[in-house]
């Protein structure tokens, strides 16, 4: 196994796979490790890919949303709909900066 923390013999196992949602996978080779933290499982790209996966973190709460077939295309960068740059109101160089710094708009963002 070759991790960031270097090279190390880890055991492999084949598993079958049941998601809280019902969605199973059969026969995938696992293999042994610390990950950290309180994580039992870590699901990668082999589970992921097959499906659509999402995490959202409403009112603080965060839900990991998993589902197979793939049904649509989430896209949360055309959902947002903030205005382009050409349609933002003009900002005086002394006026405070709209990205929120607390500096003046020409010694943050407006600096040439």
């Amino acid at each position: 196994m070759q991790t960031s923390k270097g090279h190390y013999t880890a055991n492999t196992y084949d598993i079958n796979i049941i998601l809280p949602n019902g969605v199973g996978f059969a026969q995938l080779e696992v293999i042994d490790g610390d990950i950290g933290g309180d994580c039992d499982v870590l699901i990668g790209m082999d589970i992921i890919s097959q499906g659509d996966f999402a995490v959202t973190n409403k009112d603080g709460k965060t839900v990991f949303s998993y589902r197979v077939p793939s049904v649509a295309h989430i896209d949360f960068v055309k959902e947002v709909k903030t205005p382009i740059r050409g349609d933002l109101p003009k900002v005086g160089r002394n006026a405070p900066c709209p990205c929120g710094s607390g500096k003046k708009y020409k010694q943050c963002c407006g600096k040439k």
